[in-house]
């Protein structure tokens, strides 16, 4: 049986913190997510419990439980930047795509719409486990999207593999470019399915680093600095691990990978 290690401090706090908020009623939740200090209500917790009050029918709750993870005045630049209670940091970067502010603003809100459709979707199951990263991706499908419109050159998701930095990571570690190996309309299916096989693993540490590596956003970092600048911290440091340890899970997961791509390959996709 594979050694499991406990869920580190940070980790097992929001939980405890979670945990109790869905054991409110729905009056005295609301309250407490409308007048909560944010050092007791992170914002991971509010993500978390968007998601399953929304899957409960407590509707109310969960308009609460957003409204407060997006709320805050936006202002004018540059003073507005970062005025957002949660989402600042959001903002921040979606200045740093954008030539203006009114086009940081809609880049913003566009993300924000993304953030909010993706949580109560089978990609939204663990973002609260890399919150920034799950958020700074449905950044970067708004950015796409919008340089689209504008009739710029978009890069496509998945580049090939000359590109390490920009590619796939996925890709990267199966070891070859998605383009010419799945139909352009089945990729997104095809990725979803990859995720599902990674969320069935039993082993937590196995599932936990493969989810944080392969999906979610940008790779949380297995040691060291977070290269970009998301606040993403390190799998060592998460799971109180060593580097060979992480490495050791990361190479399970690297199989699940491949298992669920043979899988894939195995059935008749076509209409």
């Amino acid at each position: 049986m594979a050694r499991s290690t406990p869920d580190p401090p940070s980790d097992r706090y929001d939980d405890a913190l979670f945990q109790a908020l869905m054991r409110l009623d729905t009056p005295a939740l609301v309250h407490h997510v409308r007048t909560a200090r944010r050092d007791d209500l992170p914002a991971p917790v509010l993500a978390r419990a968007y998601r399953e009050l929304l899957a409960q029918g407590r509707n109310e709750a969960a308009e609460a439980a957003i409204e407060r993870l997006f709320g805050g005045e936006l202002g004018d630049p540059p003073s507005g930047v970062g005025k957002p209670e949660y989402m600042g940091w959001l903002l921040r970067t979606a200045a740093k795509h954008s030539t203006n502010w009114q086009e940081a603003l809609d880049l913003y809100q566009a993300a924000l719409g993304k953030i909010a459709r993706a949580l109560v979707r089978t990609q939204g199951a663990n973002a609260h486990t890399a919150w920034k990263a799950f958020c700074y991706q449905r950044l970067i499908d708004a950015k796409r999207e919008r340089d689209g419109r504008r009739g710029e050159r978009v890069e496509p998701p998945h580049v090939s593999l000359e590109s390490e930095d920009s590619i796939n990571p996925v890709e990267r570690a199966l070891g070859f470019s998605f383009q010419g190996s799945v139909a352009p309309d089945r990729e997104e299916e095809m990725m979803g399915f990859l995720q599902a096989c990674m969320e069935r693993v039993e082993d937590p540490l196995v599932r936990e680093v493969g989810l944080a590596q392969f999906f979610n956003g940008p790779p949380v970092p297995i040691s060291g600095r977070d290269p970009y600048g998301l606040g993403l911290k390190p799998l060592t440091e998460r799971l109180g691990l060593t580097l060979d340890q992480v490495n050791r899970l990361k190479r399970k997961a690297r199989d699940v990978l491949r298992d669920g791509w043979n899988e894939w390959n195995e059935k008749d996709w076509r209409p």
